[in-house]
């Protein structure tokens, strides 16, 4: 197949072709044209600029993907000096394919070897040469035609010699003007408003907009906030920006007086609809609008004075006011075409008040009536409602002069003007013909305005070209055609589409604003793709039919639609297709019931909340009492009792054991740690209940004063209880411990005589002399008498029982008894008797609360897992006992893990499901779909209405003025009080209690714990989901060759190779496979869970907070683009060079290939970014490599430099998400692929604690304390004042801690200021520690 380039009617630049490359979308017209050249051998003839050379590439494109390996496309150039260039735009734009540029420096003629041509070629997909080269291989037999080559293209410098001779149908043309004007007086003055808009603009300080400010409080948009300090586009200062740039070209064309009267009109309207509410800014929120109202504010308001004097209008409006007092006589009616829309209105206003034109002109306006959200912006004056009544006014007579946009120039009749002025040079030719046409009365004139010292433009030359294209491209049914478009429309379709259920409509005059609407939302995430649909033109037999093509990101099968009938004008047929376009895309669930687009309302399920006494939170019921609640009610009548044993141990040694009598069985084993004091720490281990009949006489044996407990704990011996109950009665006197060694887990309590009994442990038996009667006795330790007394003291070592309630928590720091002091005391024998009870129960009753309160825990979350998560069946409870305990209940384990795990399931189990359930939905909606399913106000909603509050635990348990419970007073006190609760706090134990399911039992019970909280959703196993994701995949699709030494690179063999396809294919590509959104989209959630699950998994356990920093610095764009950027393969290449023996011989050397160059894009500028990213790469991958594998610090501050765009991260993810669907939900191939990348070790290493994760800007705050952090960051000159860069500097309070200057991006500058900043804090601070240790 062949491609003819014609560059006819130009001659190229150097950086001309350059220039248009990295600028270029692909338009209507270049796809239209693509698409001829796959039908076969064509010729393009187009002028410079329109983008040949961006067509030939993406048709050089199709062809490798469609032809066998070791075919290839050949590229001819006239000249060596275009090969050389178009050699080098190839290779920057199709980087998957190796490249060869052959011209005649390389000797060629003497290589003399196929052999040699052979290795030359191998590997090589694309030739650039002159045309003498490949003749020669030709002949000689070192190529074929036919065997070789997949596409041949042309690229040249001559016009096809193509004439034919026409007849033209003779018009009546007006009399052309040219009407001269004076330039501008080089010493034009600004107007005081001008200069002081401008000032304003200059002055704005970023950091104080508010959607900056919006960026910076939430981490997940670091991108968009790096984006937006790059390039300073914020909304508010987009508005002032349009609203400046306005007001310079008015000053430029109309003057002074109509610039003051456009600035304060339009601050005046934007202050006027900011207060009444009526203002109709879709991208502009409260905070945004307040904030330009206070900018606007300090432009000083005057009242505007009438026009005096033509000083006060620009010399071009003087020229144009004296030539319409001319011609204002009897019969006038007139057009002036002027560029902009607020030209428009500052025109119509100078016409309608100077005092040469008021009384002589009634003045109209008319500007296009689109509906793209461009029209909603500051300065837009004009009311666009009345414009049909300003054409028929026109008609009528009413008005005699319409100021109007090139809207006016086609498809509208306004046949009674006979004066038409061009208030600027007409733009193009079809411009001035179509401007011209709108002067149909014989006589008429046709104006057109140019400055009279320009020498280069004279307005008859239009005739000349007017006359040279009709010659070479114009036939009888190009005119027709031509006519047809200018003015004549086929109304004879007026159908509607209605939805029943809404009474919503679209008809063919809206359904094409809808549809730029509707492509306007998808989601691309970048700047280099052309949200709009692609219209494409073909002449049918009744005339003219459209083929409309939506962005990639639309599914495929409402992709295309075609105009359901032929129209005599290319516009009508544009929207019959627009509007059937639209159609389809309800029928698959892309619009909802009122034909918008999907659109998921998280504000709706906020609304359903109740409000707590501040807006994060919400009114919970009070915590679950397991005594009150469940235990008391048990007691009523006569219930079956069950026997739990509890032993108590201190490592090997079993300390004490009891039985627990309750009401109802223990579902689980509970074990726990209690803290004896601050050496030594007991384990609990309660067994499940189980019935016995016989405790009914153990409680009937109890005093009857002590049988109203909800629990009951009873040794466990053999021998009977009310005698073992009579034995460990009363005490004795300390004297039994004489003659003995007594058993300290035996002996009871020593009580003090002295003291009222004051109850002591026993630690043993000492013998001292005895002390003088004279002497001082201290309870810290007896003195020694003096050397010459000779009778002893018996003395029993003893410690005072600690006040302690809650041995549930270690004994803190401040607390701790101070080493040898007030540990134990010496008591005199006689002054003491010992507790029959041996110590042992003693130890065990003082460890009654925290063993109640542990109970508690675990009969409230069986009640949990029983009712709530009945369909779940939990086996292990001690899961729901953490998944229901809040941080702030200081227990021995909180839900903060688990809603790790959970957080990452949710978001998992979530995006398969939607993939799976909405095949149709492109990337945009489902991400919103998702982000409603995930937030925290929808998971909040749902744990309020099935009651979870109850069951979270948010009371810390201190055993401060514990008593014991009485069933009797439990049962009265029923009246239950509510709490306030955050919404984060009800949504993380939702979460947690989603990793409980899975943890206890794999993917099963996490989807019915899904199913539970969120029964909206159809889950399902991920094995039936991915079924349903394979079904929309052709296996038999042919699919581009080079995919295998991708499959190599990444190191997975696709069955399915479409899903390779999509997952390469950037939504800027024109083909007919979809974008890698979805896939992106599945890929992020699983690579998500990949590293969530190792590292939760990982021994031993790594704390929650360090949990976070891993996925944080595992999980993010910067490092995934790294990773896309340094995975490589080598490939090998040959090279010919000249041999003393044989004349020409072949050396091997190396490239590489890696994954971004296999990336299907039609943009070329993406190429353009891709290889500066490659090039900051180069010059940063050794410092980065060396900072993941050897160093300390994660590499924040240079990843950050790297900049990456997101499509390299893109098509990390997206891969992810295609191995998975591929291999049938395999995490092990996804994460084999990650091992491939190098990600695993970097996580392995993360998880050894090898490095530091935290964020230089987060350790920063933590350095900082309670003091507050600033960034100042501004644009300054640089040290030769030539350009600006940014600075920025970092305040901990008033006082500066760094300084950095320079930076690719706002992010960039200020992480290295905070990495600097910490370097320079721990080095003040250095000395200080040292000090201390």
């Amino acid at each position: 197949m062949g491609t003819r380039i014609d560059s006819s009617h130009s001659v190229h630049s150097d950086n001309e072709l350059q220039l248009g490359l990295e600028t270029l979308q692909l338009r209507s017209y270049q796809y239209e044209m693509l698409q001829k050249t796959m039908r076969g051998n064509a010729i393009l003839a187009m002028d410079t600029g329109s983008g040949k050379t961006f067509i030939a590439v993406l048709r050089i494109n199709a062809a490798l993907e469609s032809c066998p390996p070791e075919k290839f496309a050949w590229f001819l150039a006239p000249t060596v000096a275009l090969a050389e260039q178009q050699h080098q735009v190839l290779s920057q734009h199709l980087p998957a394919y190796q490249t060869r540029l052959l011209i005649g420096d390389d000797d060629l003629p003497h290589w003399g070897k196929k052999s040699i041509w052979d290795e030359v070629l191998f590997n090589i997909r694309i030739v650039v040469s002159t045309y003498q080269v490949l003749l020669d291989a030709l002949i000689h037999g070192y190529v074929r035609m036919s065997t070789d080559i997949a596409i041949l293209v042309f690229d040249e410098a001559t016009t096809p010699k193509i004439f034919r001779e026409q007849m033209f149908q003779f018009v009546p043309l007006p009399i052309l003007i040219k009407l001269k004007y004076p330039p501008n007086p080089p010493n034009l003055r600004l107007p005081h408003s001008l200069d002081m808009l401008h000032k304003l603009y200059q002055n704005l300080d970023i950091t104080q907009d508010p959607y900056v400010i919006k960026l910076k409080a939430n981490p997940s948009d670091v991108a968009a906030l790096r984006k937006i300090m790059a390039n300073r586009q914020t909304y508010c200062q987009i508005h002032i920006k349009r609203l400046l740039s306005k007001a310079y070209t008015i000053n430029e064309e109309l003057g002074p007086w109509p610039t003051s009267h456009f600035i304060h009109s339009s601050i005046e309207k934007f202050e006027a609809g900011a207060m009444e509410g009526s203002l109709n800014f879709d991208d502009l929120s409260n905070n945004e609008i307040s904030y330009l109202r206070r900018q606007f504010a300090t432009i000083t308001k005057c009242k505007q004075q009438d026009i005096k004097e033509d000083t006060e209008i620009s010399p071009k409006a003087i020229s144009l006011v004296h030539f319409l007092k001319e011609k204002a006589v009897h019969g006038f009616s007139g057009l002036v075409f002027v560029e902009t829309r607020a030209t428009v209105a500052m025109l119509a206003h100078v016409l309608s008040q100077h005092p040469r034109t008021r009384h002589a002109l009634k003045v109209g306006t008319f500007v296009g009536a689109s509906s793209h959200a461009s029209r909603h912006e500051i300065g837009e004056l004009l009311d666009i409602k009345n414009q049909k009544a300003t054409l028929e006014d026109l008609r009528s007579g009413q008005k005699n002069l319409i100021i109007a946009t090139s809207a006016l120039e086609e498809g509208i009749d306004v046949s009674v003007c006979n004066h038409v002025i061009c208030f600027q040079k007409p733009t193009s030719l079809k411009s001035f013909i179509q401007r011209r046409g709108r002067a149909r009365h014989s006589e008429s004139t046709y104006a057109i305005m140019y400055n009279e010292f320009d020498d280069s433009y004279d307005p008859s030359t239009w005739h000349d070209i007017e006359e040279h294209m009709k010659q070479i491209y114009m036939d009888e049914t190009r005119l027709l055609r031509e006519v047809q478009e200018l003015g004549v429309t086929d109304e004879r379709e007026n159908r509607e589409f209605q939805v029943d259920s809404t009474g919503a409509k679209i008809t063919l005059n809206d359904a094409m604003g809808h549809l730029y609407h509707f492509c306007a939302t998808l989601s691309s995430h970048t700047q280099q793709v052309d949200p709009r649909p692609t219209f494409t033109f073909s002449e049918a037999r009744n005339g003219i039919t459209a083929h409309v093509l939506l962005p990639s990101s639309v599914n495929a099968s409402v992709r295309e639609a075609d105009s359901k009938y032929s129209w005599s004008s290319e516009r009508e047929a544009k929207r019959d297709a627009a509007y059937e376009a639209y159609i389809n895309l309800y029928h698959a669930g892309l619009l909802n019931d009122h034909l918008l687009p999907l659109k998921f309302d998280l504000e709706a399920d906020e609304a359903k909340l109740p409000v707590g006494k501040q807006p994060s939170l919400v009114e919970v019921p009070a915590q679950l009492d397991a005594w009150s609640d469940i235990v008391s009610r048990k007691w009523q009548g006569q219930p079956k009792l069950f026997a739990s044993s509890v032993l108590v141990r201190c490592g090997e040694m079993t300390l004490s054991k009891m039985i627990m009598i309750l009401p109802l069985a223990l579902p689980n084993p509970i074990n726990f740690r209690a803290y004896w004091d601050a050496t030594k720490s007991l384990e609990v281990e309660i067994s499940p209940g189980q019935p016995s009949d016989s405790l009914l006489d153990r409680r009937a044996m109890m005093k009857s004063d002590s049988t109203d407990f909800p629990c009951f704990f009873v040794p466990a011996i053999a021998e009977d209880l009310q005698s073992w109950m009579t034995a460990v009665g009363g005490s004795n006197a300390a004297q039994i411990l004489l003659g003995s060694d007594p058993d300290l887990a035996h002996v009871g309590l020593i009580r003090d005589l002295a003291r009222n009994e004051l109850a002591h442990f026993f630690h043993g038996i000492e013998t001292v002399p005895r002390i003088p009667s004279d002497e001082l006795f201290t309870h810290d330790g007896p003195q020694r008498r003096k050397e010459d007394d000779s009778v002893d003291e018996v003395l029993i070592r003893v410690r005072k029982i600690p006040k302690r309630v809650d041995f549930l928590h270690e004994i803190p720091y401040a607390e701790m008894p101070k080493d040898g002091a007030g540990k134990y005391q010496s008591l005199p024998l006689g002054q003491c008797k010992v507790d029959r009870l041996p110590f042992e129960f003693s130890q065990f009753a003082m460890l009654i609360p925290s063993i109640m309160h542990e109970v508690e825990l675990y009969l409230a979350a069986d009640f949990c897992r029983s009712s709530l998560l009945s369909s779940v069946q939990i086996n292990d409870l001690s899961l729901v006992v953490t998944a229901t305990a809040a941080s702030v209940a200081r227990e021995q384990t909180d839900y903060q893990r688990m809603e790790f795990l959970g957080d990452s399931m949710l978001k998992y189990y979530t995006s398969l499901t939607l993939m799976a359930e909405n095949l149709t939905w492109h990337e945009g909606v489902l991400s919103a779909k998702k982000d409603h399913i995930v937030s925290n106000a929808r998971l909040a909603l749902s744990a309020l209405q099935l009651g979870l509050g109850q069951f979270v635990r948010t009371t810390p348990f201190t055993g401060f003025k514990w008593r014991p419970l009485y069933t009797s007073n439990l049962i009265v006190d029923q009246i239950k009080g509510a709490r306030d609760m955050s919404t984060k706090t009800l949504a993380d134990v939702v979460e947690a209690l989603i990793g409980a399911a899975y943890i206890d039992g794999g993917a099963n019970k996490a989807l019915s714990c899904l199913a539970v909280f969120l029964p909206e959703v159809p889950w399902a196993l991920s094995s039936l989901q991915i079924e349903k994701l394979q079904t929309t995949y052709d296996v038999s699709i042919q699919y581009p060759p080079n995919l295998a030494r991708l499959e190599n690179l990444i190191g997975y063999t696709f069955d399915r190779k479409s899903i390779l396809v999509e997952a390469l294919t950037h939504p800027s590509h024109c083909g007919s496979n979809a974008s890698y959104q979805r896939l992106e989209f599945l890929g992020d959630s699983i690579l998500d869970n990949i590293v969530v699950t190792n590292a939760y998994r990982y021994k031993p356990l790594i704390p929650t907070p360090s949990l976070h920093l891993i996925r944080t610095a595992l999980v993010n764009g910067s490092f995934l683009a790294f990773l896309c950027l340094n995975h490589r393969a080598p490939v090998a290449r040959y090279d010919a060079v000249k041999n003393r023996y044989e004349g020409f011989s072949t050396i091997r050397s190396t490239t590489y290939e890696q994954i971004w160059c296999f990336m299907r894009a039609a943009e070329l500028s993406i190429r353009q970014t891709q290889q500066s990213c490659v090039s900051r790469y180069d010059s940063l991958q050794e410092e980065i490599l060396h900072a993941l594998m050897h160093g300390r610090r994660y590499p924040w501050a240079l990843l950050t430099k790297l900049d990456a765009p997101k499509f390299f991260s893109d098509l990390i993810e997206s891969i992810v998400g295609a191995i998975y669907i591929d291999s049938h939900g395999s995490f092990s191939a996804c994460q084999s692929f990650l091992e491939n990348l190098g990600m695993m070790d970097y996580l392995r290493r993360a998880m050894d604690g090898k490095f530091a994760l935290l964020h230089p800007k987060e350790e920063l705050g933590q350095l900082a304390n309670q003091e507050k952090v600033k960034y100042v960051t501004v644009n300054e000159d640089d040290e030769d004042c030539v350009k600006k860069v940014l600075t920025c500097v970092v305040l901990i309070g008033e006082r500066e801690i760094a300084k950095i200057r320079g930076g690719a991006n706002l992010i960039d500058v200020e992480t290295r200021a905070a990495e600097e900043a910490v370097r320079i804090i721990k080095a003040e601070r250095a000395p200080l520690q040292r000090k201390v240790l």
